[in-house]
């Protein structure tokens, strides 16, 4: 009992310390769910503890009655199912710091990914004012030179008609 209360503030004290660090990053969500998760462990311990007969686990009472190899043989299992538990928790907290690191290592590649696609943003935006601009200079450019070709015109109807007028009247 006395082992669990200290698995039991162990566990705690890491759940408040994950707590503390993720605050200030937003992962309190996750804080919460390595918290219920805790929970449900606590919850299945107690009930082993409570069904001890499922688990071959007895209470005082009963080890007035047994012989020394027996309560040595119980004593050998319940310590290897402890064993067992205690490495599936380590096993378990193991993977949950790789998760850890391989979640900060994806949201800084996202971090980098999305300044990347920021600056790509930047850059087509000033393409398109560039491509914007230069289509101004080129309509106005075609305006002036179709303006020019009609003034060109005009001025060659004008001089033709001023001619065809002089040979009028130079033949008549």
């Amino acid at each position: 009992m006395l082992q669990q209360k200290l698995v039991d503030l162990k566990s705690e004290m890491k759940l408040e310390q994950l707590e503390l660090e993720y605050r200030g990053a937003g992962a309190g969500s996750r804080v919460a769910a390595y918290r219920a998760e805790l929970q449900r462990v606590r919850d299945e311990y107690r009930s082993v503890l409570s069904n001890s007969a499922t688990y071959n686990i007895e209470t005082e009472d009963t080890y007035d009655d047994w012989n020394v190899n027996e309560q040595r043989q119980k004593l050998l299992d319940n310590t290897e199912r402890l064993e067992r538990s205690g490495k599936n928790l380590n096993e378990g907290y193991r993977v949950i710091l790789e998760t850890e690191e391989i979640g900060a290592a994806v949201l800084q590649d996202l971090s980098v990914q999305r300044e990347t696609i920021q600056r790509s943003r930047g850059r087509l935006r000033e393409t398109d004012e560039q491509l914007n601009r230069s289509s101004r200079l080129m309509n106005s450019m075609i305006v002036r030179a179709l303006q020019d070709r009609f003034a060109l015109v005009m001025v060659l109807l004008i001089t033709g008609a001023l001619l065809c007028a002089a040979l009028y009247f130079y033949v008549t």
